[in-house]
């Protein structure tokens, strides 16, 4: 295990401790890919939650009823945690199995990047946290699983966070049961308590008073309209789930688009673009954040003749509007004629040095072979081809 790796994730487990112990509401959105998690990133959220319910069904293609292995969440949330900078809570189910399972897939999780994991005390196999037919574990059983991921965290390493979610609302008929596994679950050393399928905010308000424990919470109620963040931060939550925000949004949106465009051909997809337009994913952080790197790496270890064909396909300037460099091909030689541009020709400067983004050496050499139109720049290179590159105006020096 590499000291940065480890350096890394701890880093993001503080981050979530110090979330957990401050007085802030902590939004947390949730939905299953690392698209997802680093756009809940870019927008501005702290941390990000992965769905057990969304990998079993845009993994899987199965329901949320325990199909999902442990080998399943470790690599996928592994993939999540790598491109990403904020912490991660993941869903581990029921923990796999009983106290043995659980000490075992814990120690995998730790070591997969996440910042915590979360435990649920339903029976196996599971039911869909906020559907019927839930039956919970008896109270015994599940502190003891916690207490088993407790010991199994601290094995490995004791900043990771345990949460121990609670079924029982709608399962069991009296709150004050409720109140006493979250009770057990506070004493066998938890973290966080999960406290799913909220219906009422009196039920809120008891269980936040009554325990020392950060108080994490997900909204699931026909009886009351959902509380808004104030409500929660004063009922006393620390966490606001909404656990299935990104995934179902992407997915009701595809259905939109595909059912319109299904009735009225290319016609539909026009009209989404230009409403894409309005307001445009900014994909270049996305796409490019491990490109500096990687093209320092080619420079080092590809022949001369090759590290031509390795200039990325979007730069980032340092400045909100992206300036897209677009590859174009030719069968032939590009000639711009004889006269080559004077010892002052343009020459490109590095970007903002905050977005840690640089184009390669040889863009920051005078281009003597360049052809300029404005802040438009035709470069040609080594290989018959030549890129059209658009920077604004201050980027480029006379």
């Amino acid at each position: 295990m590499s000291s940065e790796w480890f350096d890394e994730s701890r880093r993001k487990r503080l981050e979530l401790r110090a979330m957990l112990a401050g007085n802030d509401l902590v939004i947390m959105p949730g939905g299953f890919s690392p698209v997802y998690a680093r756009m809940a990133q870019d927008i501005g959220f702290r941390c990000f939650f992965l769905a057990g319910s969304q990998l079993s069904g845009f993994l899987l293609g199965v329901p949320d009823a325990g199909i999902l292995g442990l080998r399943d969440v470790v690599d996928h949330a592994r993939h999540v945690a790598a491109h990403t900078s904020i912490p991660l809570l993941l869903d581990a189910d029921t923990g796999f199995g009983n106290a043995v399972n659980v000490h075992y897939s814990v120690q995998e999780i730790v070591r997969c990047g996440v910042a915590a994991l979360n435990i649920e005390d339903q029976e196996a196999p599971k039911k869909s946290p906020t559907g019927g037919g839930r039956r919970c574990t008896p109270l015994a059983e599940a502190a003891g699983k916690i207490a088993a991921a407790v010991a199994a965290r601290d094995a490995v390493d004791p900043s990771f966070a345990i949460c121990a979610r609670c079924d029982s609302i709608g399962v069991e008929p009296d709150f004050d049961d409720t109140l006493a596994r979250c009770a057990a679950y506070q004493t066998a050393g938890a973290d966080l308590i999960w406290l799913n399928a909220v219906e009422k905010r009196e039920q809120l308000a008891r269980v936040c008073a009554a325990f020392d424990v950060p108080v994490l919470c997900n909204w699931f109620s026909k009886v009351e309209p959902p509380p808004s963040f104030a409500e929660l931060s004063k009922l006393g939550v620390r966490v606001a789930l909404y656990p299935v925000l990104a995934a179902q949004a992407g997915l009701q949106s595809a259905w939109e688009l595909m059912n319109d465009f299904k009735a009225r051909g290319p016609a539909a997809l026009a009209e989404w673009h230009r409403h894409a337009a309005e307001k445009p994913v900014r994909p270049r952080r996305l796409q490019v954040a491990h490109r500096a790197p990687d093209r320092a790496r080619d420079r080092r270890a590809l022949p001369a003749r090759q590290r031509s064909a390795q200039l990325p396909d979007t730069l980032n300037t340092g400045r909100v509007t992206p300036h897209h460099a677009r590859r174009k091909y030719c069968s032939k030689p590009v000639s711009f004629g004889s006269k080559a541009l004077p010892a002052t020709a343009p020459e490109v400067m590095p970007p903002c040095a905050a977005t840690g983004l640089q184009p390669p050496r040889a863009w920051r050499m005078p281009l003597v072979h360049a052809r300029r139109s404005g802040n438009i720049l035709v470069i040609p290179d080594t290989q018959c081809r030549f890129l059209t590159v658009s920077f604004p105006p201050s980027a480029i020096r006379p």
